[in-house]
């Protein structure tokens, strides 16, 4: 019989998972995600307040700093619930384009010009935190 590398992925994945199942196992591991996520949320929010006003960065850049160059779509995530100190506003897509169109008055706001939703000097207002810190 021939096998793809697919299934053989799977099938070793699904042996893992019974492996490793039970009910002590699960919260250990759900309570460690949890402790990470909070970890990850707290890195995110700390490096977003260090983005200076009249500057703006993106999710891969933070991604980057806080080790996690492949989750610009997880710092999107925590940026949805950060506090209200933390300059959500200032961080938008690679491409300059806000993600979220209430941002565009508290950018303007602070002298950053803003046109059908897209950042105007993108490149030249961009704050790369792994090259400022």
């Amino acid at each position: 019989m021939i096998y793809d590398k697919k299934s053989i992925a799977l099938s070793g994945i699904h042996n893992i998972l019974k492996l490793f199942s039970g009910p002590e196992i699960m919260f250990t591991f759900i309570l460690f995600s949890y402790f990470m996520d909070e970890i990850f949320k707290q890195q995110v929010w700390e490096i977003t307040k260090l983005v200076p006003k009249g500057r703006v960065t993106s999710y891969g850049a933070i991604a980057k700093a806080v080790g996690y160059p492949n989750h610009s779509r997880h710092v999107g995530k925590a940026m949805g619930g950060c506090p209200k100190d933390v300059p959500a506003h200032r961080v938008i897509s690679s491409s300059g384009t806000l993600s979220v169109p209430e941002f565009q008055v508290r950018l303007e706001a602070e002298g950053i010009e803003v046109e059908n939703f897209r950042i105007k000097n993108f490149k030249k207002l961009f704050w790369n935190p792994l090259d400022e810190l």
